[in-house]
């Protein structure tokens, strides 16, 4: 099941809004959700559709073509737009497994809430994320990737054959090229390069094609 059912996240508790924000059992620097039926209290009332984990569409773009006679260029270019992600870095709460030793470990770099920088993306430092109900931050996670490229220098048959071969070609080909996207931190399709795991690797490979 792709649809997301849960807390509309609007904004992080300002130091203005303290008084309120206890009374729903948070404090300023948490993430603030929307109180649908504004009773007071987050219920299961509250929840509402946010989108959905799979794309609305995507698409595959694949092009090769000759400039110069000698050179040959190809790319591939696929997207997926429309979907959502967990991006739950942006609580600054889960970090290292939960094990939140912010003075004894190290991690890459996120923005954080403080009263001197009241920012509404990102929740303060060690921000409650459990409180009264459960949740979830999402973001959107499309992208367009540049997945396949490749060049290509095709030695002149007269050179080649005075060597006594048909045909010689140099290509470089590189893979993962690069990523199109609001996305940050790391893949929008890989997040495990946020948590410890391997990135999607970027490989650049050279060759050289003989033709007797």
């Amino acid at each position: 099941i792709s649809a997301v059912y849960n807390y509309k996240i609007v904004g992080v508790w300002q130091v203005a809004d303290a008084a309120t924000a206890a009374k729903y059992g948070y404090k300023p620097g948490d993430f603030r959700l929307e109180d649908t039926n504004n009773d007071g209290v987050y219920t299961i009332a509250d929840k509402q559709f946010l989108g959905e984990t799979t794309p609305k569409f995507s698409w595959n773009l694949r092009n090769d073509f000759r400039v110069f006679k000698n050179f040959d260029i190809s790319f591939t270019l696929y997207s997926k737009v429309g979907q959502l992600s967990s991006f739950s870095e942006a609580t600054n709460s889960q970090l290292n497994g939960g094990n939140v030793f912010y003075d004894r470990s190290n991690f890459y770099k996120i923005p954080y809430w403080t009263p001197s920088n009241p920012i509404n993306e990102y929740a303060g430092i060690a921000s409650n994320v459990g409180g009264p109900v459960s949740w979830n931050v999402y973001r959107k996670s499309s992208f367009v990737r540049l997945s396949n490229m490749s060049v290509a220098y095709n030695l002149p048959q007269a050179i080649a054959r005075k060597h006594k071969l048909e045909a010689v070609k140099f290509y470089m080909n590189v893979v993962n090229a690069h990523v199109f996207t609001n996305w940050i931190y790391f893949d929008p399709e890989n997040k495990n390069g946020t948590s410890g795991g391997a990135p999607t690797p970027y490989t650049i490979n050279f060759g050289l094609n003989l033709t007797l």
